[in-house]
């Protein structure tokens, strides 16, 4: 199989994930298609000797998605929105983590941040994948409750200025 033929039979594919992405995280079709077609070459270029046609389609579907995946991710930290009161999404997120304690603030960083398995976070902390799921749980339920906060009280800003 040449390249040209495996970037048609995938193309679809790279059309509807890219169309994915873009509606659920606001980011320009066009950018993600391309990080996804370079994905599929990414996949040739180190598979097509070695793998069948068909596992090198699902290699390339895979490297595809995880290209896409990456791009949104490094968008979204790129991006800081600013709220009526002038604080900006990192510094609230700041905030919020530094009301974690110490275990679920570190499971935190490193699932999220650093972008481990609970698995390596596990072996890494020398604690049991239950305790990583559990502080991650934890960790969520009081980030949520803060965050709920934050928006109640932008809402009662919003109420005093009139809005």
């Amino acid at each position: 199989m040449n390249k040209e033929k495996f970037y048609r039979e995938n193309e679809k594919y790279l059309k509807m994930l890219a169309l994915h992405y873009s509606r659920n995280c606001f980011i320009k079709f066009d950018d993600l298609f391309q990080e996804g077609a370079l994905g599929m070459l990414v996949a040739f270029n180190n598979y097509s000797k070695k793998k069948k046609d068909a596992e090198l389609k699902k290699i390339g579907k895979t490297v595809a998605n995880r290209f896409m995946f990456n791009y949104v991710g490094k968008e979204i930290k790129k991006e800081e929105f600013a709220t009526v009161s002038g604080k900006s999404a990192e510094e609230a997120f700041n905030r919020n983590m530094k009301k974690l304690s110490e275990k679920e603030r570190e499971v935190i960083e490193k699932l999220y941040l650093e972008g481990k398995t609970i698995y390596a976070i596990s072996k890494g902390l020398k604690i049991s994948r239950s305790t990583v799921r559990y502080r991650k749980h934890i960790a969520i339920e009081h980030l949520k409750r803060e965050i709920l906060n934050d928006i109640e009280n932008l809402g009662i800003m919003l109420s005093l200025r009139g809005w």
